[in-house]
């Protein structure tokens, strides 16, 4: 089971988003949805990686969160402040860790940091937070459609697309986000029973 937290960075001086946050991961498949935990936390609980990476990118792309996902079993309530378990405590663990690191995301399971996946997180949620609209508008079509229907639906020339996803290395993301999920699973069915 997967256990994401996130902490708003620097919320004594910005406005609240956990609200947002909250409105926009509404749609992400989650076996535990999201929930505001305590203060300007949130926190919930995904079967796959696939799921993790989905809200990873709605968290990153509504404003500065430390981010941990944590990794294990767990013995699940309604909500996820009412559950349990060594995903919960990893969580934590990992969120924590994410404060002080220099790329504000980590991974860890009951054994500690799970450093491949963590790397990989911190590239990718670099490359998120990086991109511009644009990039990430057509980034997001092209995982479905082919690039000249991407500039048919934005109305712009295949060229325009292909120097978009030229421009934000969308190969080279959308490789290291494949990875990302691989070991993630991989993880998770060492806890998995």
């Amino acid at each position: 089971m997967f256990v994401i937290n996130a902490d708003q960075r620097d919320s004594r001086s910005e406005p609240d988003r956990v609200p947002a946050l909250l409105a926009a991961a509404s749609e992400c498949s989650a076996v535990l949805p999201f929930e505001r935990t305590v203060g300007d936390e949130v926190q919930g609980v995904f079967a796959t990686g696939a799921d993790v990476l989905a809200a990873l990118e709605v968290i990153l792309r509504s404003g500065r969160w430390s981010v941990g996902i944590g990794i294990g079993s767990a013995e699940l309530a309604e909500t996820p402040s009412a559950s349990r378990g060594d995903a919960f405590l990893a969580a934590r663990c990992a969120v924590e860790t994410a404060k002080n690191r220099w790329q504000e995301i980590a991974v860890c399971s009951p054994a500690g940091p799970v450093e491949p996946a963590q790397t990989l997180a911190g590239f990718t949620a670099h490359w998120i937070e990086k991109a511009s609209d644009r990039q990430w508008e057509v980034l997001s079509l092209a995982r479905s459609h082919t690039q000249r229907q991407v500039a048919e639906q934005l109305q712009i020339s295949q060229q325009a697309v292909s120097d978009s996803l030229r421009a934000s290395k969308a190969a080279a993301v959308e490789e290291g986000v494949t990875q990302l999920e691989l070991l993630l699973n991989e993880e998770n069915g060492r806890y998995d029973a």
